[in-house]
């Protein structure tokens, strides 16, 4: 599933398996793990995902979000 901003750039996606998407290990979305989607700024950049693997003091499965 994917979500679009209106100048037609990604604003989201669900991933079917873990990915590495801009060098952080984003963890995919299933029936039994549930829904965790990828989101972009307008500009292409990583703006939260779930993560795949532990970063820095997060651990895998906490929620990652940049900032602007």
């Amino acid at each position: 599933m994917t979500g679009f901003y209106p100048s037609g750039k990604l604003k989201y996606c669900w991933l079917t398996g873990d990915r590495e998407v801009q060098g952080m290990a984003c963890a995919g979305s299933g029936m039994f793990s549930g829904k965790s989607e990828v989101d972009f700024y307008e500009d292409g950049k990583l703006k939260s995902c779930k993560l795949a693997k532990d970063y820095g003091s997060l651990k895998a499965g906490e929620q990652f979000a940049q900032s602007r």
